[in-house]
């Protein structure tokens, strides 16, 4: 087991030799020896560390026959640490471990990496994520018994820092309630923040402390729900990382409702690899009634770091579905979208200056390098670079990144109001409204 308190050393200034290995994991337990050269009488302790992070000591002084054989120590050198359930994720994860004070002590040899799978450590790692990350569940809207009834599910995802909700929030989340959902809202809370009252048209109400981002918080919000998914026809995940929507959600989702597939998006993506992108999802009944999101929660990790959110997440979700027999569908296809961009931007460019606002030669050769990207294939973010393609198909967001950072450096935003004015009847103020919410230095209009 892993030792409780800090090494025996050597007296201050000096320092000792040790030997020793990393044998193997078994039974989600690293497993090794070690011993000092100089004291046999003090048994040895191991510092160990899983991708570079420190997770604990482990005494040396289990009893193992290979070792009384060898002649080391008289058998009592080994050691097994337990590892944490962080890590049993089956994905392959690095070993270091060393002696502390030992003058050799840049590592021992043997077992450098592991992988390894334990659905019960990960749903107990779940169960204490879900436990110290809910501050507090209601239902300030119909009950959950009208969720039966109504068999359609929408887990709304939002961050701000800020303690009240926004009207752009309310406007989402009033489009889902007309397109028949109950709404379960999950806040995750920013520090030092009071926490806002539930927003008008949610029916259920979640506040968690602000851990594993936008699938963190959808999935605390499965678990909550988790005995009526099987009972459900469909299940929507939605963030507020959009601004809209611009036109009617009902006949949209209607007609992904009713498409043969298991599960959509909004729109697809190739960037890293082929992906739904997840600011927009839907489920259906044979994944709802499969154990594929119990599987899904004890196989995240709940990282604090966005990258790792990203990779197990939206990156993995649609391999991992694909890979269990389930069929995917898209609204908006990328390849449709960008040879629309593509079309449009050629013949705006074409033997004439686009009009800008500013510096029309370097948006115009901006633009160009951009189409040229396209038409060689390489994979861009379709709701940034072919946002005005999007709203004129009919797409009902556009990206709230896009507007208050612009990291793409588009030279065409400021064209986004007049394009969302001509395609619905969307209240611009709320985007003057959401822009009060986050950390804006303008917003590109």
């Amino acid at each position: 087991m892993p030792a409780q308190d800090e090494p025996a050393g050597a007296p201050d200034g000096a320092s000792f030799s040790a030997r020793g290995h990393v044998d193997t994991v078994a039974h989600s337990t690293l497993k090794g020896w070690a011993v000092r050269n100089d004291r046999q009488d003090i048994a040895a302790t191991v510092e160990l560390f899983i991708d570079d992070v420190r997770v604990g000591l482990a005494e040396c002084k289990s009893y193992r026959t290979d070792l009384r054989d060898a002649r080391i120590r008289g058998g009592f050198a080994g050691f097994e640490f337990p590892i944490p359930s962080a890590f049993l994720d089956g994905l392959p994860h690095r070993i270091h471990a060393r002696v502390p004070g030992a003058s050799d002590g840049h590592g021992l040899p043997g077992l450098a990496e592991f992988s390894d799978y334990d659905p019960t450590a990960r749903r107990d790692h779940f169960q204490h994520y879900y436990r110290s990350a809910v501050l507090s569940t209601s239902f300030p809207g119909r009950s959950a018994e009208v969720l039966k009834r109504m068999g359609k599910l929408a887990i709304f995802c939002s961050y701000f820092e800020q303690p009240f909700f926004s009207a752009y929030h309310e406007r989402m989340l009033e489009s889902l309630r007309k397109s028949g959902y109950w709404i379960l809202c999950v806040h995750s809370l920013a520090e030092d923040m009071p926490q806002p009252a539930a927003p008008r048209q949610a029916d259920g109400y979640l506040v968690k402390k602000n851990h594993g981002y936008d699938f963190g918080s959808w999935l605390a919000g499965i678990h909550f729900l988790q005995e009526f998914l099987p009972g459900l026809e469909h299940m929507v995940l939605i963030n507020d990382s959009v601004l809209g929507p611009f036109n009617d959600l009902a006949g949209l989702f209607g007609n992904m409702e009713a498409d043969p597939a298991d599960f959509w998006g909004l729109i697809d993506s190739f960037q890293t690899n082929y992906h739904l992108q997840s600011f927009c999802l839907g489920f259906k009944k044979r994944i709802l009634q499969s154990s594929f999101f119990t599987s899904f929660c004890s196989s995240f990790s709940f990282s604090d770091d966005k990258g790792v959110v990203i990779q197990e997440g939206e990156l993995s979700l649609t391999r991992k579905l694909t890979q269990q027999g389930f069929l995917p569908a898209t609204a908006f296809k990328y390849e449709d979208v960008a040879s629309h961009w593509v079309k449009k931007w050629r013949g705006e460019l074409h033997g004439k200056k686009p009009d800008r606002n500013a510096a029309p030669d370097l948006a115009r050769s901006r633009l160009l390098a951009l189409i040229e990207d396209v038409e060689a294939g390489i994979p861009m973010n379709p709701t940034h670079l072919f946002w005005d393609s999007l709203i004129e198909l009919g797409f009902p967001f556009i990206k709230r990144e896009l507007l208050f950072k612009n990291p793409m450096n588009l030279p065409n935003l400021h064209l986004a109001k007049r394009l969302i004015a001509s395609h619905s009847d969307y209240d611009l103020a709320l985007i003057e409204h959401a822009s009060r919410f986050f950390p804006v230095s303008r917003i590109y209009l």
